[in-house]
Formats: C-alpha cells, sequence, structure tokens
C-alpha cells in the first residue's frame, strides 16, 4: 500500500528510489548515493517543499550556478542540506557514538529482593 498523499504518477519514482536504498545500505562509503536519495526522496513526497517545515528556507535558496530547471536546483540545494547530517549519522553509526551510554538494566528478579533493597531483610 502506497503513502496515501502521493500522486499516482509518483509511484514509480518512489519505488525506484526504494530500490536504490535496498541496494546502497547506509554507510560512509555509500554518503553520496544516500544524499541523492533522501533528496530524490524529499522531491517526490512533496515537491514543493511544503511539508517539510525545517526545508522551506532551501526553497528560495540558490541552488547549483548551473543547473538548467527548478528541480534540478532544489535537488542540489537538498543534497547540500543533507549531506553534513548524513555524514554524522554515518561517523555515529561508525564510532558507536550514536547508542545510549546507560547501561542496560539486569533482570530485577535475578538476585534476591535482600540484596537489592537493604530494608527488605
Amino acid at each position: 500500500m502506497m503513502e496515501p498523499g502521493i500522486p499516482q504518477s509518483r509511484y514509480s519514482q518512489l519505488v525506484e528510489i526504494l530500490h536504490k536504498a535496498r541496494k546502497h545500505p547506509f554507510s560512509s562509503e555509500a554518503l553520496t548515493q544516500w544524499t541523492g536519495i533522501v533528496s530524490d526522496f524529499v522531491l517526490c513526497v512533496d515537491p514543493l517543499l511544503q511539508t517539510f517545515p525545517e526545508l522551506k528556507g532551501i526553497k528560495s535558496s540558490a541552488g547549483a550556478k548551473y543547473a538548467k530547471n527548478g528541480e534540478s536546483r532544489l535537488r542540489s540545494t537538498l543534497q547540500k542540506f543533507f549531506s553534513p547530517a548524513l555524514k554524522n549519522l554515518a561517523r555515529d553509526s561508525r564510532t558507536g557514538r550514536g547508542k545510549s551510554k546507560r547501561k542496560s538494566l539486569a533482570n530485577p528478579l535475578s538476585k534476591p529482593l535482600s540484596s537489592q533493597v537493604p530494608f527488605a531483610r
């Protein structure tokens, strides 16, 4: 089932984007592909950049200097916007910095209650 907000004319484009994403697992080596994938996805689901408030400023940006049409210029600007965030995600996933530093909680029933709570003796 497709997302109801996406026009049916864009279904094939969305499927192509999803195939690209499956073909290139997210990693630091695939950042260029993922920058394009995310930018293409945004343009597929919201070509006028009205749904995502964070992206409304991008619409007024200059974009690529030699872009031939408005969509190319918008795609270029989106790629510049997403590139630093994806680099940070790739770095954090590689180093494990994105994981929670909180130690996992042990099963509370694995120890006798008297050893866990001082007044339960």
